[in-house]
């Protein structure tokens, strides 16, 4: 019997899909290493991990798991490189949330630092930002270019005389890329407003 026909015998099948999913969200939270305790085993679950561990099976709900023992059972037993791995083997890859928050974070931060000012003032604070993202989808890679037209679009401004259609043909070579309600003329009319409010605001006495 191969080392994966043996994994899936030890830990697979839907019995214990559960305690998997359990295990997978640990890593999928960004913990690695270190000691976890396991409460409300079932007992093909408690089974399962003490046939792992080599040890005998007791009655209590609840095992402390230290994971690099875990890892290393696995090893020996050329089941897989590590706990890691083997829930890759069972179900499929693991995506580390932490980790993809943090980058998708940091991408964010790169359009916000590209983006110089007017429109740099509406995307500091999370309202400005909000809005950006709801009209790129949540996606930074259309929210750069749509920065950039939007910057392309303010550096002509005012543009007295002309009308919409050829002020966004001019400037984006579409003359309908400035409609009403389309992504680049939302951004650019946020930040006008944002523009007009400060002014007012600080023309006050």
């Amino acid at each position: 019997m191969s080392g994966c026909e043996r994994l899936q015998r030890l830990l697979g099948g839907a019995q214990l899909r559960a305690l998997r999913a359990r295990l997978r969200n640990r890593y999928e939270r960004g913990a690695g290493a270190g000691v976890v305790t396991l409460t409300q085993l079932s007992e093909p679950e408690r089974a399962a991990l003490a046939g792992l561990l080599g040890r005998s099976l007791r009655q209590a709900a609840s095992m402390r798991i230290d994971i690099d023992a875990l890892d290393a059972a696995l090893r020996h037993g050329g089941l897989a490189d590590s706990l890691h791995n083997a829930l890759e083997i069972l179900d499929g890859p693991i995506t580390n949330r932490v980790a993809e928050r943090a980058s998708l974070q940091d991408r964010w931060d790169g359009v916000r630092r590209a983006c110089p000012a007017p429109l740099a003032i509406l995307l500091a604070d999370a309202t400005g930002l909000g809005l950006l993202k709801r009209l790129a989808r949540n996606d930074p890679d259309i929210a750069a270019p749509l920065c950039e037209a939007a910057q392309c679009v303010l550096l002509r401004l005012p543009a007295a005389g002309i009308v919409r259609s050829r002020l966004a043909a001019e400037v984006l070579g579409d003359a309908h890329a400035l409609d009403s309600g389309l992504p680049v003329a939302t951004l650019v009319l946020a930040v006008l407003r944002r523009q007009r409010n400060r002014d007012e605001a600080d023309a006050r006495p």
